[in-house]
């Protein structure tokens, strides 16, 4: 296998279950922290505080009292916070659902020890100062856990439980909470975690898992048992994780974090399922300024509503962190802000059962770098979570945001709605490029991906896929976007920046449909539904003012947009539609063949309607088959170019294989016949294809021939079988030599008396000049009456015997004419008689023009 196979291998996205989930720096930071101390603003039910009581093995403070109203139990503090290596638990009397806890001071809460309810009632612990959680803070609800740093709880009798304004215990309410309310300047909320180096560790030996995938020189690679050994990996990891939750509530619940800016460092968020409950729900809110977001109870916990927040802030994830919904039943993730940040930080939504939930990330700004990922992952039996993002600018750098399924897993569908998006940069020393994913590594169907943008960039190795490794079908990818740009590839030259629905496995590769004004691919970059040993996949473009595919990577691989098959597998089909200019140049590749050593399959189609189409500097459009059926191009347009070595080609390279058909359907067809540019359809044993060229008003610089020629050439030849057939239905005469002229030229009388005039019937000479020609559309007017100088015959030639025996073949020279008959006297004009006849004269009458209003010759124009 070349190295150009193998880099063409390395293109396809298939498999890829999870990625480097978490590379980590340290951090540490120290808190101060105080006593939980209630304020008096309840009067005789405020809460009462006993400290050191053993809860679950370490010492807390147990809080009770508060005021009750109905299924509420409001409690209310000057200052709120837990010691590290302590607890502080609520106490959970009968009835009560909700636990409504407000901190009234001027500072922030630390929350460095353990938090929890000795029951299963709902925890909410507002703060507008602010709310801290420690590298070793952790949650003990068995309900859901809100934490804000809003003003005021809201309620549906309107009722507000404030921090900043609060009220005597009478106006407390008995209707559930339903949103918070929050101020001018809310406070930030932080989540801090001391490192968990075996996590490292475990991410590192998946690293190593999926750096095999992309040994693809291997043609025994077993991809099946590839996804099994990293489904057991993973599902290992996310045994482990339980071990340092973070903060964690149990399945079915919401663990929710709404304040002002919001920085996770290291911080840990779980929210699982089982068995048993559904998987729970982690919400990530960050409001600046005056807004209200509103709680809505469900089933399985809370929701959140954003609708009364016009200002967002920012919400920072960095040095691991990690969102965590994954268990048997997969959860929902939830973050709305301002500017999203993820640096090396990571969203896992790991499942192995079909009710895999949602990630939604709405944000003005959503950046991941750093390793980052955001993975929704089906492992055997499950369906992964469907992941939609909706941010003014989305910019994915050294990180992935994506869909992946093994086994029987099912893969979920990623969404992405952006009014910009830049998908930039692999870095050496990652296994996974970066990109947004939907790809199967089992036997079922792949996730869709859909993409809604202004400007799409992706470059430096970044790619977009819906892949399959596996024995399933892949999905399909939808982009609209008004300009897209493909550019290069990785640093280390491993990864092909481009989009993908490409096939490692023996199912059916991904459909790509993409939709924009303006497509560009530049320096190598890729557009493949290419397979191995399953079907292609069908590249669809529509780009209303020009596709562009241009130049190589700086290893000579081309920019391409293919159906290619590396194997088995029939390549897919490439369409290009509705577009006003097709450019393939400098190298460029449009293709759907059989490619490589192991390409035996059939060749796909190319079809593609454009005004014009330019090929220049090697540009190549091509669905050569080696052994397998032959591939068809058609082309329609109103000018075709071919420059500098162009091709377009469906010749059968091997074997008996039969060279494709091109159908061009072109009003101009125009080529340089020094320049080696070729339409071939040839084969070697096979027979040749067929080219029909249709409607051609004109075809210049390029011809027919039997064979191929440093000229351009249009061939259908076979080297050892029958040649195909070429069909032009264009006018006879090439325009561009235009008319040809004969020139006008009078009759030399010297000729003429040189000849031997006889009653022969053989042996003639004519000369004639332009008389009943129409005139040139290129020249001046010129008079149709020439002048003509007739010879007379010098009577002793007539007796020559010498001119006579060399003019007259033998049997003429018996009806030459004898010396005794009259001479005969040669015609030097005729008239027209009153009956109509023309009567030749022995004198030249006096020449008038048929058209005499035209003028003398010495009156045309310069």
């Amino acid at each position: 296998m070349t190295q150009r196979d193998r880099t063409y291998q390395l293109k396809f996205v298939g498999g890829l279950i999870i990625t480097g989930l978490l590379v980590g720096t340290s951090g540490n930071c120290a808190f101060a922290h105080s006593n939980i101390e209630p304020d008096r603003t309840l009067g005789s039910q405020r809460s009462i505080v006993k400290p050191n009581v053993n809860i679950n093995g370490i010492p807390s403070d147990r809080i009770s009292g508060g005021a009750r109203r109905g299924a509420n139990l409001f409690h209310s503090f000057r200052e709120f916070n837990i010691n590290e290596g302590r607890g502080a638990y609520f106490t959970n009397p009968a009835g009560v659902e909700n636990i409504l806890s407000r901190v009234t001071g001027t500072n922030p809460s630390n929350i460095l020890g353990r938090l929890g309810v000795l029951g299963k009632a709902n925890l909410f612990l507002i703060n507008p100062n602010g709310i801290i959680f420690g590298q070793n803070a952790s949650l003990n609800v068995q309900g859901s856990f809100v934490a804000s740093t809003a003003n005021s709880l809201s309620f549906a009798d309107g009722t507000q439980f404030s921090t900043n304004d609060p009220k005597a215990e009478p106006l407390l309410t008995v209707s559930v909470p339903t949103g918070l309310q929050f101020g001018d300047n809310p406070g930030m909320i932080r989540v801090q975690r001391e490192l968990d180096l075996s996590l490292s560790q475990a991410i590192n030996q998946i690293g190593g898992l999926l750096s095999r995938l992309y040994e693809r020189s291997d043609p025994q690679f077993d991809s099946e048992a590839f996804v099994k050994e990293a489904a057991g990996t993973l599902q290992q990891l996310l045994g482990n994780l339980p071990n340092n939750p973070g903060l964690q509530v149990l399945p079915g619940r919401t663990l929710a974090l709404v304040g002002g800016d919001m920085v996770l460092e290291s911080g840990i968020l779980t929210a699982a399922g089982n068995q048993k409950f559904p998987g729970g729900r982690i919400e990530l809110g960050s409001v600046s300024g005056n807004g209200r977001v509103s709680l809505n109870p469900t089933i399985n916990g809370l929701t959140l509503g954003y609708e009364g927040v016009s200002n967002f802030g920012n919400i920072n994830l960095s040095q691991q962190s990690l969102l965590n919904i994954s268990g048997a039943a997969s959860g929902d993730v939830r973050i709305q802000g301002g500017r999203v940040t993820f640096r090396d930080s990571l969203i896992t939504a790991a499942t192995n059962s079909d009710n895999g939930g949602k990630i939604f990330i709405q944000s003005q700004q959503l950046n991941l770098n750093e390793r980052s990922g955001i993975g929704a992952i089906a492992l055997d039996g499950g369906k992964s979570n469907d992941v939609t993002l909706e941010t003014g600018s989305l910019t994915v750098q050294d990180a992935f945001i994506g869909s992946f399924s093994s086994g029987q897993g099912q893969t979920g569908n990623l969404k992405v709605e952006a009014t910009d998006i830049t998908l930039i940069r692999t870095a050496a020393n990652l296994v996974l490029p970066t990109g947004l994913f939907a790809v199967t590594g089992g036997i079922q169907q792949g996730g869709d991906l859909t993409i809604q943008t202004s400007q799409l960039t992706v470059k430096d190795g970044a790619q977009i896929a819906v892949s399959n490794a596996g024995d399933g079908q892949g999905g399909r990818a939808f982009i609209n976007a008004s300009d897209i740009q493909l550019i290069g590839e990785s640093v280390s030259g491993e990864f092909t920046s481009g989009i993908f629905g490409s096939s490692f496995g023996s199912g059916r590769a991904g459909d790509l449909n993409i939709e924009t004004e303006r497509l560009t691919l530049q320096e190598g970059a890729n557009i493949a539904a290419a397979t191995r040993n399953g079907p292609g996949g069908t590249v669809i473009v529509r780009a209303s003012d020009f596709v562009k595919v241009m130049g190589t990577a700086a290893n000579g691989f081309p920019s391409d947009i293919s159906g290619n098959t590396l194997g088995t597998g029939a390549a897919g089909d490439v369409q290009i539609i509705e577009t006003d200019q097709l450019i393939v140049r400098d190298g460029g590749e449009i293709t759907a063949e059989a490619r490589g050593e192991l390409g035996t399959g059939a060749a796909g189609n190319i079809t593609i309607h454009a005004r014009t189409i330019f090929l220049d500097n090697q540009g190549t459009i091509t669905t050569n088959t080696r052994s397998g059926e032959f591939g068809n191009i058609k082309l329609t347009s109103q000018l075709l170019l071919l420059r500098h070595g162009s091709q377009i080609t469906t010749d059968a390279t091997q074997g008996t294989a039969t060279g494709g058909n091109i159908d061009i359907n072109s009003q101009v067809i125009i080529a340089v016949p020094l320049e080696d540019s070729n339409i071939t359809a040839n084969a070697v044993r096979g027979r040749g294809g067929n080219v029909d060229i249709d409607d051609a008003q004109g075809i210049f610089g390029i011809e027919f021939r039997e064979s191929r020629t440093p000229l351009s050439d249009i061939t259908v030849s076979s080297e050892f079988g029958v040649a195909g057939n070429v069909q032009i239905d264009a006018p006879d005469t090439d325009p561009s030599r235009r008319v040809v002229n004969l020139p006008t030229l009078t009759v030399e009388a010297e000729i003429v008396q040189a000849c031997n005039p006889s009653d022969t019937q053989q042996s003639e000479f004519v000369i004639t000049g332009r008389g009943g020609l129409p005139p040139s559309a290129s020249e001046a007017i010129a008079t149709d009456a020439i002048g003509i100088d007739w010879g007379t015959l010098n009577p002793q030639q007539s007796t020559s015997t010498e001119v006579r025996e060399t003019s007259l073949a033998p049997e003429a020279q018996e009806n030459a004419q004898s010396p005794d008959e009259q001479s005969i006297i040669e015609a030097q004009g005729w008239v027209v008689g009153s009956d109509g006849k023309v009567i030749l004269t022995a004198q030249a009458p006096t020449v008038t023009p048929h058209i005499p209003w035209l003028p003398n010759d010495s009156c045309q124009g310069s």
